[in-house]
């Protein structure tokens, strides 16, 4: 009776730890503000990216992330063309999902921040989370080509 007894409450401990550990983060940006400001050379644009965090590195990476998803998909505003129209973001949500676990986003933009953080850009939320506005450059015309490549897109090239 007393190892049942035992073997019961380690049972139960057991279980209420595990459901105590945090469940996996989600690889999708947080934030999808995002403004396109300016194109760049003809195979980047800039972008206005806000992210959220519970600190300034994972505000900057959450805004890095969002400019990507805009570069991808056009959830920001401005003028800049999205690389994916409607129907291939509806055929390829499994794989924009995945496109973010593996980090591959990371390869594409780069921040022009590089650490400075400007304090109008800055805001601390009632709940603590942090929001940054980032200058983010995506290099859609890379981006594009690994898209085309792996058959996500089509090419825009016409006759051939």
């Amino acid at each position: 009776m007393k190892s049942m007894i035992k073997i019961f409450l380690t049972v139960t401990v057991i279980v209420f730890f595990a459901s105590c550990a945090s469940a996996p983060k989600d690889p999708m940006p947080t934030s999808y503000e995002v403004e396109c400001v300016e194109g760049i050379a003809g195979n980047s644009y800039k972008y206005l990216a806000w992210g959220l965090g519970e600190d300034n590195a994972e505000a900057e990476e959450d805004a890095i992330k969002a400019a990507v998803y805009a570069a991808m998909v056009n959830r920001g505003s401005g003028s800049c063309a999205p690389l994916m129209n409607t129907s291939e973001v509806e055929k390829n949500r499994d794989f924009i999902k995945q496109f973010y676990v593996d980090g591959k986003w990371k390869q594409y933009a780069t921040s022009t921040n590089r650490g400075r953080i400007d304090p109008n850009k800055r805001l601390k939320l009632e709940n603590g989370t942090i929001k940054m506005g980032i200058d983010v450059v995506v290099n859609t015309g890379s981006l594009r080509n690994y898209l085309i490549e792996i058959g996500k897109i089509k090419s825009m090239r016409i006759g051939g």
